[in-house]
Parts: structure tokens; sequence; C-alpha cells
């Protein structure tokens, strides 16, 4: 079954927290409309839902035994490949995610995807993502609100280390907070 390292709940709880933080901070209403583009087994699915009960959150998976385990745990999801999706017509208000990282590339091309998707974008990439690449670096850096690290056993048999970006395209910050 599947490619990858699941969201544990307890991490996908704490993204959407932070979202839901920064609604409160900047005075925003909570999210009508949440993308969460490879879903996986649903935690981060489950945890919008729960926390923002009023919004569509749309769910695409690509692994068909994925999608299957994730309609018997948290009800809907789409089988399709998010690289194939044709950008929508309206921004979703959220993006929440934890893109595949092997090839490494495959996450940051999905990062710059997702520019079309939306502007709030709370993530998991690895720690490396910022500093590997000055481009992305400029491009990424003043748009990132916080960035929270996670242990290295959040994700048991992973090689990389990695962390939340809480990401808000439509503001630019002169600090990023890092915990």
């Amino acid at each position: 079954m599947g490619y990858g390292f699941q969201t544990p709940p307890a991490v996908a709880d704490r993204m959407v927290a932070m979202a839901a933080e920064d609604a409160s901070v900047f005075q925003r209403p909570d999210p009508l409309s949440i993308l969460e583009p490879c879903s996986g087994l649903g935690s981060l699915v489950a945890a919008a839902r729960r926390a923002f009960p009023k919004a569509r959150v749309d769910s695409f998976e690509l692994d068909a035994d994925y999608c299957r385990e994730q309609r018997n745990r948290v009800g809907d999801v789409v089988q399709a490949d998010f690289f194939k999706l044709p950008t929508p017509a309206e921004k979703y208000d959220l993006v929440v995610a934890n893109p595949p990282h092997s090839p490494m590339m495959r996450g940051y091309e999905m990062m710059d995807r997702l520019v079309a998707f939306s502007d709030r974008i709370v993530v998991i990439m690895p720690w490396l993502w910022m500093i590997n690449s000055q481009a992305r670096h400029e491009v990424w850096r003043p748009h990132i609100r916080r960035i929270v690290q996670l242990p290295r056993s959040t994700f048991p048999g992973a090689r990389i280390q990695t962390a939340i970006f809480d990401v808000d395209l439509s503001r630019r910050f002169e600090s990023t907070s890092y915990t």
C-alpha cells in the first residue's frame, strides 16, 4: 500500500491549529474551502474537518488502497494525481499537505504548483527546503510566517529532517518564527 510516510494525527492537528490561529491573529474568517492534494490515509483531512466543520475539504490521493482506507476512516476522497489536476478557477482558502518527498524534488514541485491553488499553505517539508536553493529562499522566505521543526522520530524510518512551514503568500513577514 502507498508510497510514503503518513502524517501522524497529532501533527495533523497541530498543522490545522496553526491555520486556525492564523485566522484569529489576522481576524480572518475560518476557511470555507480547504485542499489536501495528496491525502494518503486522511489524517490532515480528518483534522481539517474537525477544526473547520463548515468548510468544504477537497481530498485527492493517487493510491487506490489509500483512497479505500481513507473513505472508511474520514469519508470522501477523489482518486487523482494532483499534478494532473487543472488549476482551479478560484483559489482555495487553505491548503494543508504532506507532499511526497521521494524523490525530494517531487515535494518541491508540489510546493511550486500549490501557488496556483491557494495563498495559505501549511505544509510538511524537508528542513532543507529553504536552505538548499538561493532562488527558492528568496521567493518563499518573506512569506513564511512560522516554521516548526519536527522531531526525527515523527516519521520512523525517514532519512530527512522535516518541519511544518506556515506560509501566507498574501503577506510579507519581516522575520520568521522558529520553534
